[in-house]
């Protein structure tokens, strides 16, 4: 069994999100609606990057791969096609 370091807060998730991407302008709440309710949910949760490398977006303790799997590929598609962190 391991620790995880990792959060299902919103401004906090994007925090760590935001440090894995010192070179890009930093996501705001309203860039990333739907990884925000993922978070609010605690469906997904951001790892704290000064514990883990890589940092990663894990699925929290209320999140089913199967019935959130849906929800959970927009939002992941929406971080990553979001300008700010295109490069």
């Amino acid at each position: 069994m391991g620790i995880v370091f990792a959060t299902c807060e919103v401004n906090r998730g994007l925090e760590f999100i935001n440090k894995m991407y010192p070179s890009h302008e930093d996501l705001a709440k309203e860039d990333v609606p739907l990884l925000c309710d993922l978070l609010k949910e605690d469906v997904l949760r951001v790892q704290d990057p000064d514990f883990h490398q890589p940092c990663q977006i894990i699925l929290g303790d209320k999140g089913n791969m199967v019935r959130d799997k849906g929800r959970i590929n927009e939002a992941v598609k929406q971080l990553m096609n979001h300008p700010k962190l295109a490069d």
